[in-house]
């Protein structure tokens, strides 16, 4: 009984080490069977991914999804773009441009009277 629960363990801990590896490779797939407009969270998603180990991939994601975003007019995917963008910039020690761009976007959500992506926006920019 004892052996099972240490193979079952080692079995879930592998398990969740495959799927940290492997979100980038299965969300650039999902993508492949999105229709564009709807492949903006995704593709933030993956962007946000990359922003502590590769910031220039990161910004090709995330400019990728803001391209879409204005295409379809899709504000909220806008808005959160601009979030995206300044944690990259964050993390890439770029400090103006982090702080334009969490105000861009604040300015957009305040606009689009979306209180929870105000709440996140004023929190980056405090934590900031």
């Amino acid at each position: 009984m004892k052996n099972l629960l240490i193979l079952f363990s080692f079995f879930v801990i592998f398990e969740i080490n495959a799927q940290v590896y492997l979100y980038p490779d299965s969300l650039r797939q999902a993508l492949r069977k999105l229709e564009e407009k709807d492949q903006v969270l995704d593709l933030l998603r993956i962007g946000f991914y990359y922003a502590q180990e590769n910031t220039d991939s990161a910004l090709l994601y995330v400019n990728k999804a803001e391209n879409i975003a204005i295409k379809y007019q899709d504000t909220l995917g806008e808005i959160i773009t601009y979030r995206t963008k300044g944690v990259v910039y964050y993390e890439s020690n770029r400090p103006d441009s982090t702080i334009w761009y969490y105000r861009k976007g604040r300015a957009l959500a305040e606009i689009a009277s979306e209180d929870l992506q105000l709440a996140h926006f004023d929190n980056n920019i405090g934590m900031y």
